[in-house]
């Protein structure tokens, strides 16, 4: 008897480390859910939406990482919230709610579908934008992608598709549940403003550019700004249907201009430049006062543009549209810090230092090198160590101060006030060093500063 209960012992362990081992490695066969880090989530230029009629808005997700990943969840939150009723409509079939695999360089997509009707009688909820997470619980406060700028007023449902595998074709059905809302025949007495498929979308023109003065930007840098060149259509509309960022951690915000992308009648030539404007020229500021577009994270980060270009042939001309982008950094405007070391000799003064400046070993429109000797010219030994501080004078009409508030680190003397720019890293990273009287020791910089670009302000 106890030997049989023996051998069941074994027989049950046995069958419960094969079950444990057969769990395991199907977790770890299992593929992760897609971050935002993971893919690179774009829109489709789309009609103005402001018009009568019904909507469709389609949102494009690529998975740039090496593994593939699951697509498992989605929050939709429409902002601001609205009176009525501040919840989409979940639709499309069973399949498309259920989590989607994508592969490498593979795509997906999910598109929003709703109508607006005239008459003030009607009962319409009207928002300005779409949050979209990628999980079914929103972990941070921040969204995973904002779209601003939508100008919805949805006379009915909004409707919100799960992720629905490839790219977005003409031929993708509205969801039928959704249309089963307006009753029998659906939504027929709507006309669906469709939006422009990928593959007419040029990936790049010479009649549209996106440049930046520098690819490093600090955070926070209130003057920074792209140069965006773009076709003077012969239209009253906008010079870009969309911009994109898309920050080092994966989050994206899609920026729409509601533009009147209707031909003007023939003979009519573009709208006149307004004086102390270049024609085709327009300066983006990011900062919040104006497109508020800032970068958030350190790391590389992008902005991506789609603009029509040209008008197409036919009755009804439709716009051409070209993509245009630029790769940036961005760094942390923070000071480095240092580590404290103990030393019996006290920090050398202002007074007791005289530096002086060597010629630049580097020296190009974004970029110095610079070296600097300092002399201890007092009796009295001191020590040296940390970030330096080092103004050159005499250099005031190269540019104008627009920072002059600044703390910094290390200062070159290219304003009169003394505003210059931050370090690339620690210029002295070594334990104090000692300089005795009559003792020089050579201090090199690299900084990387824009003179008569945008003023004296760090990079």
């Amino acid at each position: 008897m106890r030997k049989s209960l023996t051998l069941i012992c074994l027989f049950c362990c046995f069958l419960y480390m094969a079950r444990s081992t057969v769990y395991a490695q199907a977790q770890a066969k299992a593929p992760q859910e897609c971050s935002p880090a993971m893919l690179d989530v774009s829109a489709l230029p789309t009609p103005p939406t402001s018009t009568i009629g019904g909507h469709v808005f389609v949102l494009r997700l690529q998975n740039i990482s090496p593994v593939a990943c699951l697509l498992a969840g989605r929050t939709v939150t429409l902002v601001p919230a609205s009176n009525t009723n501040n919840q989409p409509r979940y639709v499309g079939t069973a399949a498309e709610s259920q989590p989607q695999l994508i592969e490498p360089g593979t795509w997906a997509h999910l598109f929003f579908v709703w109508t607006s009707r005239a008459g003030p009688e009607l009962s319409c909820d009207l928002y300005s934008g779409i949050h979209l997470d990628m999980t079914f619980k929103p972990l941070r406060n921040v969204p995973d992608i904002e779209i601003r700028n939508l100008w919805i007023r949805a006379c009915g449902p909004l409707g919100v598709t799960g992720y629905r595998p490839g790219e977005y074709i003409e031929a993708t059905p509205i969801p039928q549940d959704w249309l089963d809302w307006y009753g029998p025949g659906g939504a027929r007495d709507f006309t669906f403003s469709l939006p422009t498929t990928d593959d007419e979308i040029a990936s790049s023109s010479p009649l549209l550019s996106l440049s930046a003065q520098a690819k490093r930007t600090m955070l926070g840098d209130r003057l920074f700004s792209l140069r965006l060149d773009f076709p003077r259509l012969e239209s009253g509309g906008c010079a870009f249907s969309q911009l994109r960022k898309r920050e080092s951690d994966g989050s994206t915000v899609i920026d729409l201009q509601q533009c009147d992308n209707a031909a003007l009648e023939k003979g009519i030539g573009a709208p006149a430049v307004p004086p102390h404007h270049e024609a085709g020229v327009m300066g983006l500021f990011m900062s919040d006062g104006n497109l508020g577009f800032m970068p958030e994270h350190t790391g590389a980060f992008e902005y991506d543009v789609i603009a029509p270009i040209n008008w197409g042939g036919g009755k009804k001309p439709a716009p051409q549209y070209a993509r245009a982008r630029v790769d940036l950094i961005a760094r942390d405007p923070s000071l480095p810090s240092q580590v404290a070391v103990l030393d019996p000799l006290p920090a050398c003064t202002p007074a007791q230092l005289r530096i002086d400046s060597l010629p630049p070993l580097v020296s190009t429109p974004l970029k110095t090198l610079r070296a600097y000797n300092a002399t201890n010219i007092s009796t009295q030994p001191c020590s040296l160590a940390g970030v330096p501080r080092v103004t050159e004078p005499g250099q005031a009409r190269r540019c104008r101060c627009v920072c002059c508030s600044c703390g910094n680190s290390l200062v070159v003397g290219i304003c009169s006030t003394g505003q210059g720019a931050w370090p690339e890293g620690k210029v002295l990273g070594e334990p104090t060093q000692a300089v005795g009287n009559a003792e020089t020791l050579e201090v090199i910089a690299l900084l990387q500063v824009v003179a008569g670009v945008v003023g004296c302000h760090p990079m």
